[in-house]
């Protein structure tokens, strides 16, 4: 598997604007960047990807919102921008336009004053603004995570733990999903290893899978 990814840390951060009689307590800031991957990701197609989001980001007190809107310009999509495998849907050829659009709110719960310790609590919603199935997965997502870090010296550790709902994603498609990526182990919901490697034509085998329906229901029961 092939796979190339740049980021360029343009950034271009926006004027931040103060409100209020303390200069530290409404802040408004705008960045964008650029990022562009390519690869075949296991497939027999060189797919190609530029990414450029528009941030916007508010601090007020202990609360910090944050809406993402990108633009997107993909070649011969076999995955989505989140990583996840296109499937069923035809991308070959070149898509551009909007992306899905996310927005989260945080809110800091420790702020390191007392042990060094800093803990935020964040959720995040993703919404079904793409333009075309090829530049987003055309779902709202829900994500409630927690995000921490210390520093130790001179090195600082940051761990993240959380919650995600992927829509319209049934717990047996779920485990099926964690099955054939974690095991290589087929299934009826993905029949052939070829899913793993992103055939377009992953569902179409002739053979018998790892697992039966009748044990993939016990699982999701």
């Amino acid at each position: 598997m092939k796979h190339k990814r740049i980021l360029l840390a343009l950034l271009l951060s926006g004027s931040a604007l103060a409100a209020g009689t303390d200069a530290g307590t409404n802040e408004l800031s705008l960045t964008t960047g650029l990022d562009y991957s390519t690869g075949d990701y296991g497939t027999n197609t060189t797919s190609e990807m530029w990414y450029v989001p528009i941030a916007a980001k508010y601090e007020t007190g202990r609360m910090t919102y944050k809406m993402t809107i990108p633009y997107l310009r993909v070649t011969n999509a076999v995955v989505s921008p989140d990583g996840d495998p296109i499937q069923g849907i035809d991308c070959s050829g070149t898509k551009t336009g909007l992306g899905d659009i996310t927005a989260s709110a945080g809110y800091n719960l420790l702020d390191g004053s007392a042990n060094g310790l800093l803990l935020d609590a964040v959720a995040k919603v993703k919404l079904p603004t793409a333009e075309s199935k090829c530049l987003g997965n055309n779902k709202t997502d829900y994500a409630l995570q927690f995000d921490a870090a210390r520093s130790f010296g001179a090195v600082t550790a940051f761990g993240t733990a959380g919650w995600k709902d992927m829509a319209k994603a049934t717990l047996r498609q779920q485990i099926g999903d964690a099955l054939l990526k974690d095991m290589s182990v087929t299934s009826p919901v993905f029949p052939s290893r070829g899913c793993q490697r992103l055939d377009p034509d992953c569902h179409n085998t002739d053979g018998g899978t790892s697992i039966s329906e009748s044990e993939l229901q016990r699982l999701s029961d």
